[in-house]
């Protein structure tokens, strides 16, 4: 079974793969975003980890632990993609991480 984390920005699922787009166009306006440290940020968030700090406090997940298998973030126009792939993702996880990689 796959479950995939929710997102209630501009969210769309893809081949069991979260993708974030439009929510970053805003973010060009204000500041000058790194690609490159973003994408060796996302590194450090691949594998088996505790993800309890990107978990919602209204989250009910048996576990914080999960396998991040794969994490990838492109730029298109002026967008910023983010692909992130998992067996599972705690609630709002998604959503954090990506906050934490544009912060």
């Amino acid at each position: 079974m796959t479950m995939l984390g929710i997102i209630s920005l501009a969210g769309v699922i893809v081949n069991n793969a979260v993708v974030l787009i439009d929510y970053t166009q805003l973010l060009f306006d204000r500041k000058k975003l790194d690609l490159k440290l973003m994408k060796m940020a996302a590194k450090m968030l691949l594998g088996k980890k505790d993800f309890k700090t990107f978990q919602a406090s209204n989250c009910y997940s048996i576990t914080s632990i999960k396998t991040l298998k794969k994490i990838i973030i492109k730029k298109r126009d002026k967008k910023i993609i983010f692909h992130f792939k998992s067996k599972s993702f705690l609630r709002n996880q998604v959503r954090s991480m990506v906050g934490c990689l544009v912060y």
